[in-house]
Formats: C-alpha cells, sequence, structure tokens
C-alpha cells in the first residue's frame, strides 16, 4: 500500500514537472517571437536571398500554445503585403 502510494505520489511529481517545463518553453517561445528583432533574424535565416526585409516589412499574424496531444508553438508571419 506504502509503495503504490509512493508510486502515485512520484507519478503526479512527473506530472507537475512537466507541466512547468512545457510552461516555461512556452513563454521563452512567445517572449522571443514578440519582438521584431527576433522575428527578423528568423526570416532571414528561412529567406536569405531576401535582403531588403526590414522589421516594419514584418507582420506578426499568429503567435499561440496550440494544444494537441503534444503541445506545440504556432509562429506565423506576413512578410511585405504587396
Amino acid at each position: 500500500m506504502v509503495e503504490e502510494r509512493d508510486a502515485y505520489k512520484h507519478e503526479l511529481d512527473v506530472i507537475k514537472q512537466d507541466r512547468v517545463n512545457r510552461q516555461a518553453k512556452n513563454s521563452v517561445f512567445l517572449n522571443l517571437f514578440m519582438r521584431k528583432e527576433y522575428q527578423l533574424q528568423l526570416y532571414k535565416e528561412l529567406f536569405p536571398q531576401d535582403t531588403t526585409i526590414t522589421e516594419d516589412d514584418l507582420e506578426l499574424v499568429t503567435l499561440d500554445n496550440v494544444l494537441t496531444i503534444h503541445p506545440y508553438n504556432d509562429l506565423g508571419l506576413l512578410a511585405r503585403e504587396n
């Protein structure tokens, strides 16, 4: 009985730690890509051929924490509307 209780308590602790880790990762992601300079760095890494893009040319379309079987973050940028 005591062993079962200890195993259950350990499992709860693991679940709580996992939740804290996911929240921390989400916080870092959101705080990072809310900043225009990091959006620009990401865009330049993905599209190095576009040498004329500026921070003002980028618009944040989505920045979400999506919950599925495993949580993941979603980021969408719009570069120059025209």
